[in-house]
């Protein structure tokens, strides 16, 4: 009996070792062929067409005359301001209402209070930062952000849905220097 026990464990043992070992498989190779590069190429020109002609839509029914950037970014001075021209790496203290395209409101300073911010650390989305360079003490402005430059392919989880347009109104209402308060 324990002989049948012994052999037992010892095949269990070795099954377990020889079953646990890696094999020798080739990697996968995750390098997309030059067909999938295309199609993601297409795909993405695609989208940002028509997130842009979603923005002009906007743009046409709100009566807005819109410069837009290169990097994509739409946007109006509604109100110039007397105060200096905002800089990266100012500190920057502004009221916004944050929408959606169709006018729902997600974000709103009446609600979280001014927002602080310094400019070209990444704190906020990649459009509003550079939007906001674009702006002087004062200043009040719509931007408009492609979902590439705003919340991306995911949203913010809470009120933003995945691969969403955003409206910003800003009023800038101080900027410093950051050694300067």
């Amino acid at each position: 009996m324990k002989s049948i026990a012994y052999i037992l464990t010892v095949s269990l043992s070795a099954l377990l070792l020889f079953a646990c070992r890696p094999s020798a498989v080739e990697p996968v190779n995750t390098k997309p062929d030059n067909r999938q590069q295309e199609h993601f190429i297409a795909l993405n020109r695609y989208l940002l067409e028509r997130d842009m002609i979603l923005i002009d839509n906007y743009a046409r029914r709100n009566q807005l005359k819109l410069t837009r950037t290169p990097s994509g970014l739409s946007y109006q001075i509604i109100q110039h301001g007397k105060g200096r021209k905002i800089k990266l790496d100012d500190k920057v203290i502004f009221a916004y209402r944050l929408s959606l395209l169709d006018g729902t409101v997600c974000y709103s300073s009446d609600s979280t209070g001014l927002k602080t911010t310094y400019i070209g650390k990444g704190e906020l989305e990649r459009g509003l930062d550079e939007g906001l360079t674009y702006l002087h003490v004062g200043d009040s402005a719509i931007f408009i952000l492609p979902p590439h430059l705003a919340y991306g392919i995911i949203g913010d989880g809470k009120c933003i849905p995945p691969r969403s347009c955003i409206v910003y109104h800003i009023r800038i209402d101080s900027a410093f220097s950051p050694t300067k308060r």
